[in-house]
């Protein structure tokens, strides 16, 4: 779950305040002044979202969500599949449908959202 690249994939506003409304409980964080991973947020953490908690972040049904998935992330991906974890897959698409957004190798960058 927690490449380099998906830890890159979090370390966003967008994901770190979304995590407020999920709670603590079973959580993973990325200590970057450490280079370690924990259950709890330290000082420089940054939180990496399970695949269920990006689901979650979506509020949809999970069989609309399902489907609404692969019917669009067919047509999405494209480009270094070096971060095709399924947690990725699953941030790239939440930022796309929520935050216009899409993953440029370093960085978020903004597109026009897909509706």
């Amino acid at each position: 779950m927690e490449t380099k690249t998906y830890v890159k994939m979090c370390d966003c506003p967008e994901i770190q305040k979304a995590q407020s409304f999920l709670g603590e409980e079973g959580n993973f964080f990325y200590d970057s002044q450490k280079g370690k991973y924990y259950g709890f947020p330290t000082a420089s953490s940054i939180w990496l979202p399970r695949q269920s908690d990006i689901q979650k972040l979506l509020k949809e049904e999970p069989f609309v969500l399902a489907k609404t998935f692969n019917d669009e992330m067919e047509n999405y991906i494209t480009g270094d599949p070096s971060w095709w974890t399924m947690e990725g897959l699953w941030l790239a698409y939440y930022m796309w449908k929520k935050h216009g957004k899409t993953w440029g190798g370093e960085e978020w960058v903004t597109e026009e959202p897909f509706e």
